[in-house]
């Protein structure tokens, strides 16, 4: 991969995606001086059995920009899609292809984080 590039957009559908996905590139890259910014489609409101959208979702938002800290990451932009409906994946991507092809975001890189039956083509 070339490394002429200074800013990246990393795109995901969910809190941690991006964790189970890129983000020991993401440490490299910021260690290395590169600015890299998360953009993500919900906050995983859906995502804890047991406990209420409304409990769930502040709790995953809190844990994505920690872990986000925790690689250099100090930008994470959630574009607030309720979790649980429809394809987030593929919102979350198309979007964040648009904001980076439009310039919106100043990226030179946007990574996208795509896993499971939506990935497929």
């Amino acid at each position: 991969m070339p490394d002429d590039w200074q800013r990246a957009l990393v795109v995901a559908a969910h809190p941690d995606d991006v964790e189970s996905g890129v983000a020991a590139a993401v440490a490299v890259w910021t260690a290395a001086g590169k600015e890299v910014r998360y953009l993500l489609a919900t906050r995983g409101e859906a995502g804890i059995a047991g406990l209420s959208p409304a409990e769930a979702g502040p709790l995953r938002e809190a844990e994505e920009r920690r872990s986000a800290a925790a690689v250099g990451v100090s930008q994470v932009e959630f574009l607030d899609h309720r979790d649980g409906a429809g394809s987030v994946a593929s919102t979350a991507v198309g979007q964040g292809s648009t904001l980076t092809g439009a310039g919106a975001a100043g990226s030179d890189l946007a990574p996208c984080g795509r896993r499971g039956p939506a990935a497929a083509p």
